[in-house]
């Protein structure tokens, strides 16, 4: 089975590379492991879409294009509100489910085909040059062939399969987070205490006192569009996600955590006596594993002074932050006032193999870099740069490293993307 290029992960960065590609005109194929697209945007329950805004007075929207036009789907549903500010950061709310409807539309729409319950399990390579990836599937193995092939798998599964150089720091990776909705919640009474700050101390009292574990003390409650539905973010898991021991034992741990964060919520914060849990993620929010070794590494300092770059191709403001193991705080770091920084296409060039390109949070980065790069506004700005580079490297017969990064830019920003 043969398509021009193969986008293997339908999460935010897969789906915003299969679609750019395929309004190019390119045959398009999109691989995902689940029986829906969105990533840890709809199966970890996240509920906030982060990386859009400045953190500043302006809350400049430095992110445009495809994820721009999700948003606007989203909207129109009723199913999106914002951006607010969650100090120091500015994020749009959303209900997830909905975003799963949204998803299959830009993309059925788009014309791309989709593979979903497909897993990649192996590569075939020659020399240089990726020939074809095997997915393991319901059907049994199936391999696909194709001329270009992006990587947005979250943790470069193609590029450790096709022995291209990553890095895994697994001693300092962040933790993930097994996060939950919860329903029927007296919302009038919550909110005065996120604004006020009081959540955070009943959470610091509750560890306190010795009754309760509760991992974040940071941890955030967060306001879906529906009445009485928050999304809860108080769990940290360190995970590996990677490996599929660590995998299980983090499932198992990040579920303890659920009922312990419910306890706490119903016994000692106001307006939860009589709320339940109505959905738990579908697995744990994974922040941090392989990042591909590229052409550039992007670093905190660049994140920081926000760096801009000739061969730029999305740009992000969300600060660095980063989630500490063995912690219940968070390294947040944010860029000064409205500046923003930009991402160069070189971080989606990996070393050694001449036709994949790599989107999403495993892109050529430090760690700190990575703590900013990862969220779900930048993938999809950086996956729609891969999706549009890889159909005009097919139409022009050229390798990613020989495409003409101007030519690319312009074709970014007659789409609608800031850079």
């Amino acid at each position: 089975m043969r398509s021009e290029i193969l986008v293997l992960g339908g999460g935010p960065a897969g789906l915003a590379a299969a679609i750019g590609a395929r309004r190019s005109g390119a045959e398009v194929r999109l691989v995902e492991r689940y029986g829906f697209l969105g990533g840890t945007a709809t199966s970890g329950i996240y509920g906030s879409l982060c990386g859009f805004y400045t953190s500043g007075p302006q809350q400049i929207q430095v992110v445009k294009g495809i994820a721009d036009e999700m948003l606007q789907l989203l909207r129109s549903r009723d199913s999106l509100l914002g951006p607010v500010r969650s100090d120091p950061m500015v994020v749009l709310l959303y209900d997830h489910q909905t975003l799963k409807l949204v998803l299959d539309h830009m993309v059925l729409d788009a014309g791309v085909e989709l593979m979903l319950h497909s897993t990649v399990t192996g590569v075939k390579r020659e020399g240089e040059e990726i020939k074809s990836v095997v997915v393991s599937t319901k059907s049994g193995p199936i391999e696909l062939e194709g001329e270009i092939f992006v990587d947005a798998t979250g943790d470069a599964d193609v590029t450790a399969l096709a022995n291209v150089p990553y890095e895994k720091d697994v001693n300092t990776m962040q933790p993930g987070s097994m996060m939950f909705k919860i329903s029927n919640v007296e919302t009038e009474e919550v909110i005065p205490l996120i604004l006020s700050g009081e959540l955070r101390e009943l959470i610091k009292e509750a560890n306190d006192s010795k009754e309760y574990k509760i991992p974040r003390e940071d941890g955030n409650l967060i306001p879906l569009p529906h009445q009485g539905e928050f999304v809860v973010g108080f769990s940290r898991v360190s995970v590996d996600g990677t490996d599929v021991y660590s995998l299980t034992k983090a499932e198992l741990e990040g579920r303890r955590q659920v009922e312990e964060c419910l306890r706490f919520l119903k016994e000692r914060v106001p307006g939860f006596k009589n709320a339940y849990i109505s959905e738990i993620a579908l697995q744990v929010g994974i922040r941090e594993s392989r990042r591909v070794r590229g052409e550039y590494v992007l670093t905190e300092k660049d994140v920081l002074s926000g760096a801009k770059f000739d061969d730029a191709v999305a740009c992000c403001a969300w600060p660095i932050e980063r989630h500490l193991r063995d912690t219940r705080s968070t390294d947040i770091r944010t860029l000064e006032g409205d500046e923003w920084y930009q991402i160069p296409y070189r971080c989606c060039l990996p070393l050694g193999v001449k036709n994949l390109l790599v989107a999403g949070r495993c892109i050529s980065t430090t760690p700190e870099a990575q703590a900013s790069t990862r969220v779900i506004a930048p993938s999809m700005a950086v996956g729609e740069a891969c999706g549009i580079a890889a159909a005009m490297c097919v139409r022009e017969k050229l390798s990613p490293r020989e495409l003409n990064v101007q030519e690319l830019q312009k074709e970014l920003r007659d789409r609608g993307a800031f850079l």
